[in-house]
């Protein structure tokens, strides 16, 4: 059973699909963004190595890693003032009010991996990303956005373990971290090219 905030939302969706003109549709468009847009940071994980840990250990393993990666995830999130939105098998969906908060958040959890590693194929892996930018924000069940797309394709598409890549947007918004540099980057996904940045610690 779906949660009552997605059926609100589809709901308003639904209206807009069934809107005769390009009119009616604005109204059910500026109705849409007043109820649920705001300015967001996205931080989006996936965990690292699934097809050959489970192939090496089994899917029990494997299920355990992801319980032991929530467990680490979920604390650091909130005491960012980050919302933890989902988790998705290995994957980890959270909003937070600031680019800042999301990348201390970001730093933390991939500090949190190391200082909790066993060995290679026990050890909970994170590649994240992040984007900043206006989200589509489901009462905290879910949501939707350039910036989360981005963050996806950065996250669970791009990075590679214990990176952390970022948009244009939520560089441009986020403050500079002592000891750290971005390492500036470009790809091309669906025909379409952009610049993404990776956090990278000075020597």
């Amino acid at each position: 059973m779906q949660h009552p905030a997605i059926l609100a939302f589809e709901s308003l969706l639904a209206a807009r699909n069934a809107s005769p003109g390009a009119e009616a549709r604005a109204r059910i468009d500026e109705q849409i963004r007043e109820r649920y847009q705001r300015p967001l940071a996205v931080m989006i994980g996936d965990m690292s190595g699934f097809s050959r840990i489970t192939q090496a250990h089994g899917i029990l393993h494997f299920l355990g890693l992801i319980q032991r990666m929530r467990a680490l995830a979920a604390p650091i999130v909130r005491g960012h003032g980050g919302s933890l939105v989902k988790f998705e098998a290995d994957n980890l969906y959270a909003t937070f009010p600031s680019p800042d908060a999301a990348l201390d958040a970001a730093i933390d959890l991939h500090a949190a991996c190391e200082s909790s590693a066993r060995d290679p194929d026990d050890t909970v892996r994170m590649s994240l990303g992040l984007g900043f930018g206006p989200v589509l924000d489901i009462d905290g069940v879910d949501f939707y956005g350039d910036q989360v797309n981005l963050a996806s394709k950065l996250g669970e598409d791009i990075a590679e373990a214990g990176e952390v890549l970022v948009s244009q947007d939520f560089l441009e918004s986020c403050s500079d971290r002592k000891g750290w540099f971005w390492d500036k980057r470009f790809t091309r996904i669906s025909n379409i090219g952009f610049d993404y940045y990776s956090l990278m610690r000075k020597n």
